[in-house]
């Protein structure tokens, strides 16, 4: 147990060495999150209340890792839901952090891992490549997140329309519909019109906050509901009528996608069934031929 605990150590040590090492050169070389502009004005805060303790530890973490993906960053961490907690100019230094955390999980375990094996001439080799695949998977991590939050946004998508619909029977504009539907509703979709229609009363048209919202997500239902709207109130046509074709219109895109599922389902179910029959088949009836021949060889 002792040289368990002692290999881990200096697993642990050796991956943030590295760590503290490449996030040195990383603020030499005037990354998007150097070492010196973070300790000038020191860790940012988290705001908002509710906010998971592991984006806490994420943002306490000493030894970020930067890069030049402040974009890429600042987007998956949109889409994720966590910019709600960050001040903008902090979400590249938020994912700084978690790649640098990751980075030293990474180096540790493999770093453990060579030792546990008794490979210890290429422990530094295998603490390098943890990094390395621990600051790639942060990457993977923020995108599967922001993926399953995208689910949930398209999956609310049609009962935020219908509210606005009702809404905008009542005689109410578009800003007023949002409004309503962001008191009514609940969900990954109504926290960011929250949010959108707060920087419009912040004083950004609400054209461009809306148009922000669609190009947080890729799913394409998203976008033609928000473009629709936006036309519909330019050009003045009924809101509430768009609103509903919209809904209907994802109705039916799911129900076609559902039956193909279950058109589909037929086939796997068959390809199931030969992978699983057929091989028990097989050896009940050619193995005794095979014994039968192998005695009559023999």
């Amino acid at each position: 147990m002792s040289a368990w605990f002692f290999a881990v150590s200096v697993a642990a040590a050796s991956g943030c060495a590295a760590l503290g090492l490449s996030a040195w050169l990383a603020g030499r070389w005037q990354g998007p999150a150097p070492l010196t502009r973070l300790a000038e004005r020191g860790f940012f805060s988290v705001r908002g209340t509710g906010v998971p303790r592991w984006f806490r530890f994420v943002a306490s973490w000493p030894w970020p890792v930067g890069d030049r993906q402040e974009e890429r960053a600042a987007l998956l961490l949109a889409r994720a839901g966590l910019d709600r907690y960050l001040e903008p100019r902090f979400a590249p230094d938020w994912v700084a952090r978690l790649r640098g955390l990751a980075g030293a999980v990474g180096a540790a375990m493999l770093g453990a891992t060579a030792l546990y094996l008794g490979v210890r001439l290429t422990l530094p080799l295998f603490a390098v490549l943890g990094l390395v695949v621990g600051r790639q998977a942060a990457w993977w991590f923020l995108e599967r997140y922001g993926a399953a939050r995208q689910a949930r946004v398209v999956g609310g998508l049609p009962d935020w329309l219908e509210n606005i619909a009702l809404a905008a029977r009542g005689g109410l504009s578009l800003r007023q519909c949002l409004e309503v539907a962001n008191a009514v509703g609940d969900g990954a979709l109504v926290e960011d019109t929250r949010q959108a229609m707060a920087r419009v009363r912040a004083g950004q048209p609400l054209r461009e906050a809306l148009l922000e919202l669609a190009r947080r997500y890729t799913a394409p239902e998203l976008g033609v509901a928000v473009r629709s709207l936006i036309e519909a109130e330019h050009r003045g046509m009924p809101v509430a009528e768009t609103a509903e074709d919209q809904v209907q219109l994802l109705r039916e895109l799911a129900n076609r996608h559902r039956q193909r599922r279950i058109d589909a389902l037929p086939f796997w179910l068959s390809l199931i069934t030969i992978l699983l029959l057929l091989p028990p088949v097989f050896v009940v009836t050619l193995l005794p031929n095979v014994l039968t021949f192998l005695q009559v060889y023999r």
